[in-house]
């Protein structure tokens, strides 16, 4: 597959899990269950915990079998962490299901104890089941909508100006305990086996990039790094990312909004890394897949002082 080929040559991923920061208490996570990977961030010496979220990639279920029963043992495993780790969001970041999963999926899911969000993928749109996604996921988001605050969900569908289809795009928003989550539909809409597997800004009325600038105007005031943005697709410049035109564009959308963003939280590449897209100064954190090798699932501590949200992220491997 293409995704796993640009997990092996993207080119903005050299690894910084192991940064320190300027000032503050150096924190190294020390959790229960296998480690693939441990992140050391330096949070400031005020600085509170103020909740956590879990993140699950690339479940890949399209019948019972091994990629369910690796589902299950993720929700298991985070509905057990949530007993004692104040665990109250998880995004699920995408290609979740197709064909024969949708079901099996989505009860699959339903047994996490915390709020969780669905997240659009490509291979879903791929085999021609983007709608699919929407009625299957759509009781969900009616869920979400009464649980967190300014939640919003992009209208649907929408006509695509370049590709010249209706477009499913699935671009929600959500405010957290100060912290906008915005979930992005990067997933192109051209079918096509290379291609497919590449992101598209969506930059037309209606589109993801607009959203995205909507999302990021009626910010409320708080601490710098209080935006987090999620997705199937990671954006990063080079081969199987953005072209020299997109990132000029994407730049020009949120650079008002450079102190506000803290990352971009992914998956679709199958391998965990965590990097830094140095000439916007964005976090690009990819977290591997739950259906192949290891099953991971990644945890996000989200601290905050007056100034700023800071981020510990760690990923763990699931028995």
């Amino acid at each position: 597959m293409l995704s796993i080929l640009l997990a092996c040559t993207a080119t903005p991923l050299p690894d910084t899990s192991g940064h320190t920061g300027e000032t503050g208490q150096t924190h190294e996570t020390g959790h229960s269950g296998t480690h693939t990977d441990t992140a050391t961030t330096s949070i400031p010496a005020e600085a509170q915990h103020v909740f956590s979220f879990a993140l699950v990639a690339d479940p890949h279920v399209t019948s019972e079998g091994e990629h369910a029963e690796r589902l299950r043992a993720a929700v298991a495993w985070i509905n057990e962490r949530a007993e004692t780790d104040p665990i109250e969001l998880c995004f699920i970041l995408g290609d979740i299901a197709w064909h024969d999963g949708w079901t099996v999926s989505t009860e699959i899911l339903g047994e996490l104890t915390v709020p969780w969000v669905p997240v659009f993928g490509d291979n879903p749109y791929q085999v021609g089941e983007e709608v699919i996604f929407h009625q299957t996921f759509g009781p969900q988001l009616d869920v979400l909508s009464g649980k967190v605050d300014d939640w919003e969900a992009a209208s649907v569908p929408v006509d695509h100006v370049e590709y010249g289809v209706e477009a499913w795009l699935h671009n929600v928003r959500l405010d957290h305990r100060g912290v906008r989550f915005i979930v992005l539909d990067w997933n192109t809409r051209l079918m096509d086996a290379f291609w497919g597997e590449t992101p598209d800004l969506h930059d037309f009325e209606g589109g993801t990039l607009p959203w995205l600038q909507s999302a990021l105007e009626d910010l409320p005031d708080g601490p710098d790094e209080r935006v987090v943005l999620l997705s199937h697709m990671p954006l990063f410049e080079g081969f199987g990312g953005l072209e020299a035109d997109e990132v000029a564009r994407y730049t020009k959308a949120i650079e008002q909004h450079a102190d506000t963003i803290h990352g971009n939280y992914a998956g679709h590449l199958h391998g965990d890394s965590d990097s830094t897209w140095d000439a916007i100064g964005q976090q690009v954190v990819v977290t591997d897949a739950t259906w192949d090798d290891e099953n991971t699932v990644r945890l996000v501590e989200v601290w905050s002082d007056e100034l700023r949200f800071t981020y510990v992220s760690e990923s763990f491997e699931v028995d």
